[in-house]
């Protein structure tokens, strides 16, 4: 199950009142039990011997019951309808069952940044993000603008999410102004979400471009804590971000990583080179049709001509411009901007240091890229 970000989109929380001492409990944890045994008066759980003193409201059984490891007051209830979330140790209650069928879930486990909940019949579920919740105060989402201290990201892993609650008033006045270089930034009213893939920005593009093995276009960042700046104009927010490393790749320093990281930011920025040189040259030529259309002397067409062939050959040798479809690299040779881009995949398939052989197959390339250019600058 996705959580999309909604995981507390109905807060704040709806009051739910004490039901009659007639429900049972089967599953609960000891410390949420030894939290409630001198509340039974108004807890949702609480007896020792598991029958509650009072339930949810209009719900049938109660399986389970857990506190969130991370934040007192915060529990779970798995019921024969889904499942319950209460930010005050069973006070008030609200459903917490985005995209969740209704049916009966026979337990709930916090674990990290996620919650698991074992359906009866139809399968685990797995509710992603749930650190809106463990953050949730009385009175936050009022605010035009809240963001949210996001679970660590691993490397090798599913990158970071940012969350973040936009008002009703910022959604329709604000407009995203930072450098995010991915997907366009969510700025809806009430809970957005993000996830980054731990890489900086990529190299630039052209229409059409077509690489073979090129798997990445920039490098994933090395351990160490970000920053993370939401600027809305009116109003900005921003939140530390850690990223951490792989914790069973042991063999590996931070140094290492730091290493490749940087040698990946360099090849980035050759492949950048490459790639904006070709549409530089595009643009040249397609000015130049379009003057041609314009004027009929035979002098200056032959010497667009002779232009235009230059920088044909130019664009040949930093792009493979036969092709046209992604196996076409199987029978034209890659060219420069696609070696580079390949090496810098290459250097980034698993943590650790780039190997001497890239160092020095790097340079090649590069000696043949400013061979290129500086062509490109005399024509």
């Amino acid at each position: 199950m996705e959580n999309s970000g909604n995981a507390a989109s109905a807060l704040p929380v709806r009051l739910f009142r004490a039901l009659p001492q007639d429900r049972l409990v089967s599953n609960l944890p000891d410390r949420s039990l030894e939290n409630q045994r001198n509340r039974c008066s108004n807890a949702i759980v609480a007896c020792p011997a598991h029958r509650a003193a009072g339930s949810l409201t209009s719900l049938p059984y109660v399986n389970s019951v857990r506190e969130d490891p991370n934040r007192e007051g915060l529990l779970y209830a798995g019921t024969n309808h889904g499942v319950y979330v209460t930010f005050d140790d069973g006070g008030w209650w609200q459903e917490l069952n985005p995209g969740l069928p209704d049916m009966p879930v026979t337990d709930v486990i916090p674990e990290h940044d996620e919650l698991a909940m074992a359906s009866h019949g139809r399968g685990f579920w797995v509710l992603d993000n749930v650190g809106p919740l463990r953050e949730y105060q009385p009175g936050m989402l009022d605010r035009d603008l809240a963001i949210f201290e996001p679970a660590p990201a691993y490397r090798s892993a599913n990158g970071a999410v940012l969350t973040w609650w936009l008002g009703d008033f910022m959604a329709a006045e604000g407009e995203a102004r930072d450098r995010w270089s991915g997907p366009e930034l969510p700025v809806e009213a009430g809970w957005n979400r993000l996830r980054w893939d731990l890489r900086t920005d990529p190299a630039a593009t052209f229409p059409g471009m077509i690489l073979w093995g090129v798997r990445t276009m920039s490098p994933t960042v090395p351990p160490g804590m970000y920053r993370a700046r939401l600027d809305l104009g009116v109003v900005s927010t921003s939140v530390e971000l850690e990223v951490r490393r792989n914790p069973w790749i042991t063999d590996v320093t931070d140094e290492d990583l730091v290493a490749q990281h940087d040698f990946g930011m360099e090849i980035r920025a050759r492949v950048n080179e490459a790639n904006r040189a070709v549409i530089e040259i595009r643009r040249v030529k397609a000015v130049l049709a379009e003057r041609l259309e314009a004027v009929d002397d035979e002098r200056l067409s032959a010497a667009a001509d002779r232009l235009r062939t230059a920088l044909d050959e130019i664009e040949g040798e930093i792009y493979q411009v036969r092709n046209r479809s992604n196996q076409d690299p199987l029978n034209f040779p890659i060219k420069v901007n696609n070696r580079l881009a390949n090496l810098l995949s290459m250097s980034e398939r698993g943590d650790g240091r780039p190997t001497s052989g890239m160092y020095e197959v790097f340079g090649i390339m590069v000696g043949t890229l400013e061979g290129l250019l500086a062509e490109l600058e005399g024509v």
